[in-house]
């Protein structure tokens, strides 16, 4: 990255294979899980790459508890493995602080939490006022490396969700909220009526977070049914994906197989009482670790960024 006359210049470099990078992190036991007598660990960690799901010495407990007939003892590996005593700061320190760079390189970049209710995706990506998340870890230092570079660049926020194909937008002060539309905007897909914000630090920007959060839906849903097919053609290599399955792999669609480093963060339970939920995110994540994106630094030459 190069400046002149005050103008940021991104040069654009040549085109390079970038694997999508997955994380797996196994939340400590819930308070449920705990008193529960029929609860039981489903990992043995091998080491920060490697997992064992559902270790041969349980195996007659944990049949029990899945619907279908499951293999058991099967290891999966990812870039890395967090266990339930890691902390959010120690994820975003390891595996989440290069964003920044990439960002200030040119580089479009996407984190996304995956797995089933209560896995422990708000947790891991908005935290708390104690203990935050990702999503304030990365606003807070983003926020402070642009002040301190003396960068002008605008930053804007929007917050949707996707329940049962249905988007609403959770900025919205409409009750009930109305389905939006997605509409095809030349390689890119946006939502039609969409609110977006301009937050002017991260504390507003988390306070908008927060505020959205609090209209989501609480209803459990299927976490691979609607995208499995997708990430299985991506996975495979094969010349048609079938994006438009789904309103999330729509919008996932530059994410999963554009221009874009991405990165996944698994969220599981460690208890044999969330046994196919578990198993099921496992093999989804599996699947990702194997797509690749064509990532390219984005051309800006202007002394005023959005981003």
């Amino acid at each position: 990255m190069s400046r002149h006359g005050g103008s940021i210049v991104l040069a654009r470099n040549s085109v390079n294979l970038n694997q999508i990078k997955v994380m797996l992190r196994i939340r400590p036991s819930s308070k449920k899980e705990r008193g529960n007598p029929s609860s039981k660990n489903v990992f043995e960690i091998i080491d920060e790459e490697s997992v064992v799901f559902d270790p041969n010495e349980n195996n007659d407990l944990l049949a029990m508890y899945s619907k279908k007939r499951q293999p058991k003892n099967l290891q999966f590996s990812y870039d890395h493995i967090f266990g339930p005593e890691t902390t959010t700061d120690e994820i975003y320190d390891q595996s989440i602080r290069d964003v920044i760079n990439h960002l200030q390189d040119g580089y479009n970049c996407t984190i996304f939490a995956y797995g089933g209710t209560g896995a422990g995706k708000t947790f891991t990506m908005l935290g708390t006022p104690v203990h935050p998340g990702l999503t304030a870890l990365l606003a807070e230092e983003l926020y402070s490396t642009l002040m301190e570079d003396g960068i002008g660049v605008e930053i804007i926020c929007s917050y949707l969700e996707i329940y049962n194909e249905n988007v609403h937008d959770l900025l919205s002060d409409i009750h009930p909220p109305k389905a939006l539309q997605l509409l095809e905007d030349g390689s890119s897909v946006v939502v039609s009526d969409l609110s977006w914000f301009r937050p002017s630090n991260a504390e507003e920007l988390m306070s908008i977070l927060r505020t959205g959060n609090l209209r989501r839906s609480q209803l459990p849903t299927d976490t691979n049914k609607e995208s499995s097919s997708c990430i299985d053609a991506l996975a495979d290599g094969l010349q048609h994906v079938p994006f438009r399955n789904s309103k999330l792999t729509r919008l996932l669609k530059n994410s999963l197989d554009g221009n874009c480093r991405t990165i996944m963060i698994a969220n599981v339970s460690p208890s044999s009482l969330a046994y196919d939920d578990t198993f099921s995110t496992l093999k989804y994540a599996a699947r990702v670790k194997y797509i690749k994106n064509s990532v390219k630094k984005n051309l800006v030459s202007a002394r005023n960024a959005s981003v």
